[in-house]
């Protein structure tokens, strides 16, 4: 999954979950944890701006990620990364260094009791892609602690575990042994 960095004021977070639900009117939908700071910031603004970073930017996406607003006020502070004001919503922080970035006004919210996360459902009023993705590095989430682009991968840890281990950069993706044994097949079947 594409993983972005939504603002909600001056407060970024990383968030995995999101999509585009329709072209006209241009909307996207972002789910946000209960258990998040950011949930009570996005029912309080109405407003936020979803920006899109390159892979080498990686670091801070997770800083944004595990740093709560609950316990740093100023979590911007806490990045390399530059927030400059939104183009059309007024206190709202975009990133400078984004390949795209879309400012949002929340048309809907969809909550259930039962579920862990409540889903916004947003109008874009303003967009600008600054890199057309056949020109940059997504950064994808692959789930758990990874995190990868087109031929890379990392593995990350949480800045507060017991060792403060930087992440491990993967070269190739991890196999079982089942998949190196077809991989080893396949080789052999070419002739290589």
């Amino acid at each position: 999954m594409p993983l972005a960095v939504v603002t909600v004021g001056q407060n970024p977070f990383a968030a995995a979950w999101w999509m585009p639900v329709s072209k006209k009117p241009f909307r996207f939908a972002v789910a946000v944890d209960r258990r998040n700071h950011s949930l009570h910031l996005m029912r309080a603004r109405r407003r936020a701006s979803l920006n899109l970073l390159s892979f080498e930017h990686y670091k801070d996406v997770i800083e944004t990620g595990y740093t709560s607003g609950r316990r740093y006020e100023n979590k911007i502070a806490r990045t390399s990364l530059h927030f400059v004001d939104a183009q059309c919503l007024p206190g709202t922080k975009v990133i400078a260094e984004a390949d795209a970035i879309y400012e949002l006004e929340l048309l809907r919210e969809v909550d259930s009791d039962d579920a862990d996360h409540v889903l916004f459902v947003f109008d874009v009023v303003y967009s600008e892609v600054r890199k057309r993705p056949r020109q940059r590095q997504p950064l994808l989430f692959l789930g758990g602690h990874d995190l990868a682009t087109v031929g890379e991968r990392v593995r990350h840890r949480r800045r507060h575990a017991k060792r403060n281990r930087p992440p491990t950069r993967v070269n190739e993706l991890e196999r079982t042994p089942n998949e190196e044994a077809e991989e080893e097949t396949k080789v052999s079947a070419s002739g290589g």
